[in-house]
């Protein structure tokens, strides 16, 4: 794996898009400083996915872009895309069949990256996966820049650890220990999420069966209450059969009665019919009567009318007869009197002309006299008006001086009040206090700064506080999971031990523990529990004392075994005693390995110890009665027998009794460091809390006071805003008041000048008007006479016009007498005439009234004989009426008992209706529960009640309600809960399984990665050991780990140069510092090569011979590594296969310029 070329545009000076080829494996990059050379090494880093903006020598990821220069405008994206020639596979995964592989990325003035894979884009995540295991990276030993060298040699031992562990290949599978081990974390989380769900499955089981149960019985008595109710509805159905049948039957007998009684009324109809007939013709006879009565009467009254209308007319025309002649005569006596009235008139009329005439020549001599007395009244007046004219001139100019001095006097008065108000105004502002409010708001604005600062001290201090808890915390988080997973494996391994334990001693059989649980002894200790055996020698004892180990250790055999009558099988006591048991064991004894509370010597006295049971087999003759050899083996020798335990089936209970003995100890120990860190971890949990409180306290005492400050501020800026205004204001009252002042002296002046002419104005005036008094005078008594003389002409003029008014009201009255008698004497011709018409009608009318006389009497008589006869057909009809009421009582009387049973057959129809509607509501009910009552009642006993059914079903439905709510759906839902509780314990089972295939993994990666690092280490090692006296001429360095943990462990770098003993690698100079930094990297590079490396002015500090040593190194690693130089040496120039210069003709933009050595100097050795 190559890199061929680097395609860089816009990227730091690289404006341009440029190509920039390594044709050979020994390149080197040339050029004056500040060109552009390292920013191909921060191309490299950058495109393997460099985050640190820092690192690239810029403060964000957008300063990578190019920035613009004086000739130049900026970009808006950086682009650098590497190619690599991976003809060789050495690319891992998908990647390995590419020919050539090309890595991009993208930058853009937002700060997002993009990056590409051949062409496609990808994650970071992405391109690091396909460095990783090569030793390339952004920040590997394979690109050494500026400065890198110092400290990579002084770099701490973890970070060192992290070149080696990239050169051989493990940093892979130190990601995917961390990825493995996230997963073994959250598969734990996920395990005791799952463990936590099936206990609360459990509790919900437990809860659903006894809801199903409840359920079950619930549908039982439901059925039988639904039996028993179906059943009371057929008892209810028979009985209303039997009701409706008796109904049925008084139906029929009320129908039969009704039809009788309405037989009876049809009869008494027919009979009402006949009477009503012979009624109907008497009434008819009644009414003929009555017409002619009626006819004859209404003639009567004709006559009657008759008579009296022509009485009335005669009485009429008398009266009107007697009118006429009284009137005739009243106007002859009013023909006297107008005669009379006329000749009075006539005599007034010659009186009134003369009068008359001497009234208007009275009224002319007025008139005239008016007329002169009005023309010297004018002439007066013309000249009071040009009098008057005269003087208004001075008296207008006297008016408007004093309109004037008026006005100046405002003026004047103004300007005084405007001092006054400029006066108080500045008292005011003198008084306003605002200096003193500006102080004091400055002083109270400094106190809340002060305030300010001092609680953000203490806010800072809570929070390093509070993130002191939050570190202790996660400390303590860390501790109890190492903790509890301790616990949770003691637990485990505690569980094991006692269920084997358990198997172990029931191979010896179990007494009864009912027996032992009625004495109190289900809990009491077993004596293996209590045996102290010396070590080497469980198996011995264990083999000797058998099924003894199993026995139950009690205070008092006698008062244990009181009363009692039989012993369960398998039962063994073990008495305690208060004190050790003085047994006498020989020397080699068994008793002398066992301390127990039990007197253990009285089954293993006779037991002596040999440590080979062969040997026990030469020395079995000598054993004494009972006595036998035991090995640590447990192999039982007798004087002629031998006995081999069976280990496979109990061995070691007594190690696992003191093994368990030990877990439990350590488990209360954990127990006791667990509830030790849950209580600091809940007092660090209140700390935190209060710090916390503390934090939110001081953040709302800082925000409380911030609001403050900034209202004192505000009000700060409106006091210093008053008081510039108040100082404006000031100097506009002085401006003010000198205008005021010199306002005031000019209308001073300006009212005495007023005031003078005002003086002139008023004499001028003064003498005018006394000319004018006399002209007034004058005018008076012309005005006077004038309406003197028009008094006299209105009452002379009053005068004429009465006596003509007097004249025409006579010659009126005298017109309307002489019309009115000429009306008289035509009236009286009239009424005379009419008079005479009146006494002809009068004599006429005497004869027709005698003959309408005497046939209004005829008449009468023939109407008393009509109503004769109307009586007699009136009491013919009153006979027929009363028979037809006596027949039609009683049909009433029928009708009514015919009523009363129709009632009566109605309510038993609706009573029989009642019972059928309810047998078929019933059967509607039994119908829906898919039953029918006949057959109900075929199951039912015959002797069986109502109330006896009722009974029954009374109690079922009282134990319904005893049992008060029933989740019917309990069943189902526990059938549900029960088939996720088993796939729930499935997935338990999976998860732990993958639990342990993780754990597994971690152990595989554990091994590998120890393995791997240990012979990487081994090999960096000798290979940095060869490296170094190779550059340095001689000396020694070597490379050592820090820990015996190989998975954790760090690296450190000794060197000694030549002829030097220093103890710290910090005591070299910057060139051994240099040269040793580059034997470490080439001794790396030997083990496991990058496919390139990039080395950034390493030679720097390096005198001339050291730089040789250097190049001969570079030039043997060129053969196996792709080497990349940047350089200011000759000496490294020369030993280049290719140069590569770095120009910036243009300020701000650098450019390449590509040079082959060798072919150089081919051409050269030609030329020469």
């Amino acid at each position: 794996m190559k890199l061929e070329r680097i395609k860089l545009a816009g990227f730091k000076s690289f404006v341009d898009p440029t190509v920039v080829h390594f044709p050979s494996n020994l390149v080197c990059i040339v050029g004056p400083n500040g060109c552009g050379k390292s920013n191909l090494i921060d191309a490299v880093r950058w495109v393997m996915g460099e985050s640190s903006a820092r690192l690239l020598r810029g403060e964000s990821m957008a300063d990578v872009i190019f920035n613009g220069s004086a000739n130049r405008p900026p970009v808006s994206l950086a682009s650098i895309e590497l190619i690599f020639d991976n003809s060789d596979g050495r690319a891992g995964g998908e990647y390995a069949a590419f020919q050539q592989i090309a890595v991009k990325r993208q930058v853009g003035r937002d700060g997002q990256s993009v990056y590409f894979l051949n062409g496609t884009r990808c994650r970071r995540r992405d391109i690091q996966d396909l460095f990783l295991g090569t030793g390339l990276g952004p920040r590997s030993y394979a690109i050494i820049e500026q400065g890198m060298i110092a400290r990579l040699i002084e770099a701490r031992p973890d970070e060192l650890r992290l070149f080696l562990e990239e050169a051989a290949g493990i940093s892979k599978y130190k990601e995917r220990r961390r990825e493995t081990e996230e997963r073994i974390r959250h598969t734990r989380e996920n395990l005791e999420r799952l463990d936590d769900l099936r206990w609360e499955l459990d509790k919900q089981l437990a809860r659903l069966e006894r809801q199903a149960e409840l359920a079950a019985r619930y549908t039982q008595w439901r059925a039988e209450e639904v039996r028993l109710d179906l059943a009371l509805k057929a008892l209810r159905w028979r009985a209303l059969e039997h009701e409706r049948q008796e109904l049925q039957r008084r139906l029929v007998q009320d129908e039969s009665a009704l039809a009788a009684i309405q037989s009876e009324i049809q009869s008494l109809d027919a009979e009402i019919s006949v009477r009503r007939s012979e009624h109907r013709a008497a009434a008819e006879r009644c009414h003929a009567l009555q017409g002619q009565l009626y006819g004859i009467e209404a003639e009567i009254a004709r006559a009657e009318q008759s008579l009296r209308f022509a009485g009335e007319e005669r009485r009429r025309y008398e009266a009107e007869l007697a009118r006429l002649e009284q009137e005739l005569a009243q106007s002859k006596q009013q023909i006297a009197c107008d005669n009379e009235r006329l000749g009075e008139l006539a005599q007034a009329l010659a009186e009134a002309g003369p009068a008359l005439e001497c009234a208007e020549a009275a009224l002319v001599e007025t008139l005239a006299s008016l007329v002169t007395w009005e023309a010297d009244l004018k002439r007066c007046e013309s000249e009071w008006e040009a009098y008057n004219r005269a003087a208004a001139k001075p008296l207008d100019e006297a008016n408007a001086e004093r309109i004037r001095l008026a006005a100046l006097e405002q003026t004047l008065e103004q300007a005084r009040v405007g001092l006054k108000r400029i006066e108080a105004e500045w008292a005011q502002l003198a008084d306003s206090g605002l200096s003193d409010a500006l102080e004091d708001l400055s002083k109270q604005s400094a106190a809340l700064e002060i305030e300010v600062v001092a609680l953000s001290a203490e806010r800072t201090a809570v929070h390093a506080s509070r993130e002191r808890c939050e570190a202790e915390l996660r400390a303590l988080d860390e501790s109890l999971d190492q903790v509890r997973t301790q616990i949770r494996e003691h637990k485990g391994r505690l569980a094991s031990l006692r269920a084997l334990q358990e198997s172990a001693l029931a191979e010896y059989g179990q007494p009864d523990q009912s027996w032992l649980k009625a004495r109190g002894l289900d809990r009491a200790p077993r004596l293996i529990e209590s045996l102290e055996v010396e070590s080497g020698w469980e198996e011995a004892v264990e083999s000797c004392l058998g099924a003894a180990l199993t026995g139950v250790l009690v205070e008092d055999l006698d008062e244990v075994l009181e009363g009692a009558e039989d012993l369960p099988p398998g039962l063994m006591l073990c008495e305690r005693v208060g004190r050790e048991v003085e047994t006498p064991y020989p020397g080699d004894g068994l008793g002398h390995c066992v301390r127990a509370p039990w007197p253990a010597g009285m089954v293993i006295g006779a037991v002596r110890t040999v440590e080979h049971w062969r040997a026990a087999l030469a020395a079995r003759r000598d054993l004494e009665a009972n006595a036998r050899w035991v090995t640590p083996e447990g192999i039982e020798v007798g004087c002629c027998w031998i006995r081999v335990p069976a280990r496979a089936e109990r061995g070691g209970m007594i190690a696992r009794a003191e093994a368990i003995a030990v877990l439990e100890s350590a488990l209360a120990t954990l127990l006791e460091q667990e509830s030790g860190l849950l209580h600091a971890q809940q007092t660090q949990l209140a700390a935190r809390a209060d710090s916390e409180q503390r934090r939110r306290t001081l953040e709302a005492a800082i925000a409380a006071r911030e609001r403050e400050q900034a209202r004192l501020q505000a009000e700060l800026r409106a006091v210093q805003m008053h008081l510039d205004h108040q100082t404006k204001r000031r100097q506009t009252l002085v401006d003010e008041r000198a205008r005021l002042e010199a306002q005031m002296a000019s209308t001073q002046s300006a009212l005495a000048e007023a005031r003078t002419r005002l003086a002139d104005r008023l004499h001028q005036v003064e003498r005018v008007r006394e000319q004018l008094g006399s002209l007034e005078e004058q005018r008076a008594r012309l005005r006077m006479r004038l309406a003197e003389g028009r008094a006299v002409e209105r009452t002379q003029r009053d005068q004429v016009q009465a006596l003509r008014i007097r004249i025409e009201s006579k010659r009126a009255a005298q017109a309307s007498l002489q019309e009115s008698q000429a009306q008289l004497i035509g009236r009286q011709a009239q009424f005379m005439i009419r008079c005479a018409e009146l006494r002809a009608d009068l004599d006429a009318g005497e004869s027709p009234l005698a003959e309408q006389r005497a046939h209004l009497e005829t008449q009468r008589a023939r109407r008393h004989e009509i109503e004769q006869m109307l009586i007699a057909a009136h009491q013919e009809r009153d006979r027929l009426e009363a028979e037809v009421r006596r027949h039609e009582g009683l049909r009433q009387q029928l009708e009514q008992q015919m009523q009363s049973s129709q009632r009566a057959l109605e309510a038993l129809r609706l009573e029989h209706q009642e019972r059928l509607v309810r047998q078929h509501a019933l059967e509607e009910q039994l119908a829906a529960a898919d039953a029918h009552p006949q057959k109900i009642l075929q199951t039912l006993d015959r002797q069986v009640t109502e109330t006896e059914i009722n009974e029954r079903l009374s109690k079922v439905r009282g134990r319904l309600q005893r049992l008060g709510p029933v989740n019917l759906a309990a069943v189902d839902e526990f059938k549900e809960q029960a088939a996720r509780k088993a796939y729930l314990d499935t997935q338990y089972e999976d998860i732990v399984r993958a639990l342990h295939t993780l754990e597994q993994a971690i152990r595989a990666i554990d091994r590998e990665t120890r393995q791997r690092f240990k012979e990487t280490f081994e090999r960096v090692n000798q290979s940095f050991q060869s490296l170094f006296p190779r550059l340095f001429g001689g000396g020694q360095a070597t490379l050592e780990l820090a820990d015996a943990n190989l998975l954790e462990t760090g690296m450190m770098v000794m060197a000694r140069p030549p002829g030097k003993r220093n103890t710290s690698i910090h005591l070299l100079s910057g060139g051994e510092k240099a040269l040793t930094a580059v034997a470490l990297v080439f001794a790396i590079f030997e083990l496991n090569p990058a496919p390139f490396c990039m080395l950034d002015e390493v030679d720097a500090p390096l005198d001339d011979v050291n730089v040789g040593r250097f190049c001969e190194l570079v030039r043997s690693m060129s053969d196996r590594v792709q080497l990349i130089l940047v350089s200011h040496n000759k000496q490294t120039m020369e030993i280049a296969q290719h140069l590569i210069g770095v120009t910036m003709h243009e300020p701000g933009v650098s450019r390449l310029v590509s040079v082959d050595v060798e072919e150089a100097l081919r051409l050269a050795g030609q030329s020469g």
